[in-house]
C-alpha cells in the first residue's frame, strides 16, 4: 500500500501525534509503577531503621536505630544534583534549630565533594555513603527523605523535590 504524496505530511504528523501521547502515558505509568514499587520496598520504613550507612571517612557506620532525637531523618541526595543541593541548602539552617538527627546519605560521591560543598554539616547531622542502601533499595530519585518519629516509625516520606512547597511540607512535618 502507498500513501499518496499529497498526504504523506499529514500522515507523517498523525504518527508523530500518537507517539508524543504514547510516550506521555507510559511515562506517566512507569513513575506511578515506581512509587508504588517503592512503597512495596521500603513499607513500614523498618528496613531502613536498622541498616547501617557507613560513614563517609570509613570513621565507622551509623544506623537510625542509634540516633536519638525527637525526630530522625535520613535523606538521600547527591552533590550533582541541583535539586537535592538546593534542598541541602534550604535545610542547612533549619536543622540547627530542630530536634531532629539526620542521616545525611550521599550518593555516589566522594567524601571530599561532598566536604568542599560544606552542606548538611552540623552537629545533629552524620555523613554516611548512601549509594549501596540507595541501589539495594532502588530508591527512583534524588533527593529522597524519609522522616521517623522518635520510636523509628516512618512518619513521611517524599522522594524528589520540586518546589518551595515540598520544602515547606517537610518543615511543617519536622516541627510537629
Amino acid at each position: 500500500m502507498r500513501i499518496d504524496p499529497k498526504y504523506f505530511n499529514k500522515f507523517l504528523l498523525i504518527v508523530a501525534f500518537l507517539c508524543v501521547i504514547a510516550i506521555i502515558y507510559f511515562n506517566f505509568y512507569y513513575q506511578q509503577r515506581q512509587l508504588v514499587r517503592i512503597d512495596e520496598r521500603i513499607g513500614d520504613g523498618s528496613v531502613l531503621v536498622e541498616t547501617q550507612f557507613r560513614e563517609l571517612g570509613g570513621e565507622g557506620e551509623v544506623n537510625l536505630s542509634g540516633l536519638d532525637g525527637e525526630k530522625k531523618m535520613i535523606i538521600f541526595w547527591a552533590p550533582w544534583s541541583d535539586r537535592a543541593v538546593e534542598l541541602a541548602t534550604l535545610l542547612q539552617e533549619e536543622l540547627q534549630d530542630l530536634p531532629v538527627s539526620v542521616i545525611s546519605a550521599v550518593v555516589r560521591d566522594t567524601p571530599e565533594s561532598v566536604r568542599n560543598l560544606g552542606l548538611l554539616t552540623r552537629n545533629n547531622v552524620w555523613q554516611a555513603d548512601g549509594t549501596q542502601v540507595y541501589n539495594d533499595l532502588r530508591i527512583p530519585g534524588i533527593p529522597a527523605i524519609f522522616v521517623f518519629d522518635s520510636d523509628n516509625r516512618m512518619i513521611h516520606y517524599k522522594i524528589g523535590y520540586r518546589e518551595s512547597r515540598d520544602y515547606e511540607e517537610l518543615i511543617s512535618v519536622l516541627n510537629q
